[in-house]
């Protein structure tokens, strides 16, 4: 059955990959799919992809490294042993154990060298300096970050020694020196420009102009931001440069040109919806008005700004805004206000103090704890020392008395020694029992494992069935029509009988669209079962993504005088699987123009929230009874038939919820009978690391 499946998914493969994947991907599907050959080739590749996996799926990282080492110590594969071990060690910094990633990468260290492969080498010392560094023991930190440097030099590996003057550029912002910090920074920079990695190069000249603001040197800052912000398209990114130069001209005295940089950077935070960032906006442009004497202008932007805090319940932000509108009553004289936002602010200090402040009383009564726990371990110690030598001192004395007196403590160590053998005995006897005990519960377990996996596998093989029938009505039928339309053609033609054949034309295209849509389903369903549907999250504008969805649909949407409208703002960026993402895309307007009357509408928008975006089709179409929706997303096999007689089993949104749940989203329906329906999935917006 399996391999039937295969070949289906291999057959179904060459017309999926047309549409939705890139020559890259397809490799991917195709090595997943077919099972590499257990080499050392499949060794390197699931480490790899451990590594993707760990920022958002860490169990499948696991797993997938768990099971390149097994394959790497079955194949004695020396190389794949130490890299497996680097990946290790990357995985558990994500997972805040530190102590097992030093262990792992100092193991990845050590068969690296033994090997000599000195790229190996200086990716393990890197990764064990940012991790001693995250432990905030740079000593060692330093040490390692300027070893692998040393080794990356002399490869003349300029890729990764990019990486490595950045780590050091960091690490030495963290010890204040600035001086330091902006020597790698600007080596890094050089390195870059010849690269030709301006995505990079962009981020080097944002960090390089924090580091000059850290010095108290806001013109150098200003000049790099620019070139920063020249560099960079990403909004959010300049944002955050608009408002750092706007920082910069305030520390310079030069506010009308603050003022015109938070402005920017205001525009595209509200366009973003990125309230937390809105903040430190209204604050600027607050501090700034009340600075060049309008006073009023800059109050209502500090409460702004105040408000918001609150609204995020962000403490930190809070109390920054307080100290400004505290500040700025006092400059105006009016104390009583001031008064008042000062105890404000000292509340929320009292409140961030008091949580760092149980925190570090929670930390340092487990050190107590811990502490005591070893004075008792030593109390017992010296007890036991104590007691030894006094019974040595019996003994001593005991040799030393009468025959009888020694006969007597024979007798009674000979008593204490059954005493003590049948003791042991019964000890023994007792491990047997809790050992067989133990076994039993294992096999109960094991018994109850594989009566689930059989639940799973009958579900499973229920599915299947269902799927076939599916294959033998609608793959079928809709080819035979087409076959039997295209033997009208010659007959039309000859009969120069034009509308019969446009209207021909029209129904093949129905036809063929409604095939290509069950070909799609039925791979997505073949992938799915087999547990390797391909998942590769990206950052993409999920506006632009539905135009080009709409360039086809809204052609199919005409034939029945259909019309789709599109309601968004600006560009809205997300981090998902951007082919999931049209799929469902494509299955949402597809049943929409299915179910929606001649003559109807149909509106997909986008709404943002604070951390997903909201993805919406609404239409005027016939509705969904209660009984139905509540199965909508489930594989029935019962067919539904749309406004002009379309038939449809549900396959689609089957996956469409598949592909949501797979992209970390939720998706629900509002809908009525003859009130039209309205589909609801939400998918995460894409979040900028800040530097």
């Amino acid at each position: 059955m399996r391999a039937i499946i295969l070949i289906i998914g291999l057959f179904l493969l060459s017309f999926y990959s047309k549409a939705f994947l890139d020559s890259k991907q397809i490799d991917s599907v195709r090595i997943v799919v077919r099972n590499m050959p257990s080499d050392t080739t499949k060794v390197v590749e699931l480490a790899k992809l451990a590594r993707k996996y760990s920022s958002h799926q860490m169990d499948t990282a696991l797993n997938l490294i768990k099971d390149a080492t097994n394959l790497s110590k079955q194949l004695k594969y020396f190389y794949g042993d130490a890299y497996c071990k680097y990946i290790n060690g990357i995985l558990h910094v994500y997972l805040g154990e530190y102590d097992l990633a030093i262990s792992y990468s100092e193991q990845s260290l050590k068969l690296f060298k033994q090997i000599n492969d000195k790229r190996g080498i200086a990716k393990s010392m890197n990764s064990l300096g940012n991790i001693y560094k995250r432990k905030s023991n740079y000593e060692k930190a330093l040490n390692h970050l300027h070893q692998s440097l040393n080794i990356l030099e002399t490869l003349n590996d300029s890729s990764l020694i990019t990486s490595i003057l950045t780590n050091l550029s960091l690490l030495y912002q963290d010890l204040e020196n600035f001086n330091k910090a902006s020597e790698f920074q600007l080596r890094n920079i050089r390195i870059l420009k010849k690269l030709n990695d301006f995505k990079k190069l962009a981020k080097s000249y944002l960090n390089l102009g924090n580091i000059y603001v850290q010095k108290g040197k806001n013109t150098e800052a200003l000049y790099f931001y620019r070139k920063s912000l020249a560099l960079t398209k990403s909004k959010r990114t300049r944002s955050i440069l608009l408002n750092n130069i706007a920082d910069a001209y305030k520390s310079l005295g030069r506010y009308d040109d603050a003022f015109v940089y938070y402005k920017e950077a205001l525009k595209i935070k509200k366009a973003l919806k990125n309230k937390e960032a809105l903040i430190n906006s209204y604050r600027g442009l607050g501090n700034i008005l009340i600075i060049k004497g309008k006073f009023n202008e800059g109050e209502k932007y500090l409460l702004k700004g105040l408000a918001l805090a609150k609204a995020l319940g962000n403490l930190l932000r809070i109390q920054q805004t307080l100290s400004c509108l505290q500040s700025a009553y006092e400059q105006k004289g009016l104390y009583k206000k001031s008064l008042y936002y000062m105890k404000m602010h000292n509340i929320i200090q009292d409140s961030i103090y008091n949580k760092t402040y149980a925190e570090k009383i929670a930390t340092l009564e487990k050190k107590y704890e811990t502490e005591k726990q070893k004075q008792q371990i030593a109390n017992l110690e010296k007890d036991y020392r104590i007691q030894h030598l006094e019974y040595v001192k019996q003994q001593n004395q005991v040799e030393q008395q009468k025959f009888q007196r020694n006969l007597l403590i024979v007798l009674v160590g000979l008593i204490i020694g059954i005493l003590f053998l049948l003791a042991r005995e019964n000890i023994k006897r007792r491990q047997k029992n809790k050992l067989l005990l133990n076994q039993r519960r294992i096999i109960i377990e094991q018994q109850t494992e594989i009566i689930e996996q059989n639940k799973e596998l009958a579900q499973t093989n229920e599915t299947k069935d269902k799927l076939f029938q599916i294959i033998a009505h609608d793959l079928r039928s809709p080819l035979i029509s087409i076959d039997s339309l295209s033997q009208l053609i010659p007959f039309w033609i000859e009969e120069k009988d034009y509308d019969s054949l446009q209207k021909l034309a029209k129904t093949m295209e129905l036809s063929v669209s409604n095939v290509l849509t069950l070909i799609d389903n039925l791979l997505n369903w073949a992938l799915n079962q087999q547990g390797n549907f391909p998942y590769h999250p990206e950052e993409f504008d999920i506006i632009s993504s539905i135009k080009e969805v709409l360039k086809v649909y809204t052609s199919i949407a005409k034939m029945k005088n259909i019309e789709i409208n599109l309601d968004s703002g600006t560009e809205t960026f997300v981090f998902a699987d951007k082919n999931m993402f049209l799929a469902v895309v494509r299955n949402l307007l597809n049943n929409a123009i299915k179910f929606t009357p001649e003559d109807g509408n149909i509106t997909i928008g986008v709404d943002c929230k604070d951390t997903y975006a909201e993805v919406w089709v609404k239409d005027s179409g016939i509705g969904i009874e209660k009984e139905q929706k509540d199965k909508l997303f489930q594989l029935t096999g019962k067919e539904s038939k749309g406004t002009k007689g379309e038939i449809g089993k549900g396959l689609g949104l089957f996956f469409c919820k598949e592909f949501v749940t797979m992209n970390k989203g939720d998706v629900y329906v509002d809908s009525a009978p003859q009130k039209g329906t309205k589909v609801t999935f939400t998918i995460p917006l894409y979040e900028l690391e800040d530097n």
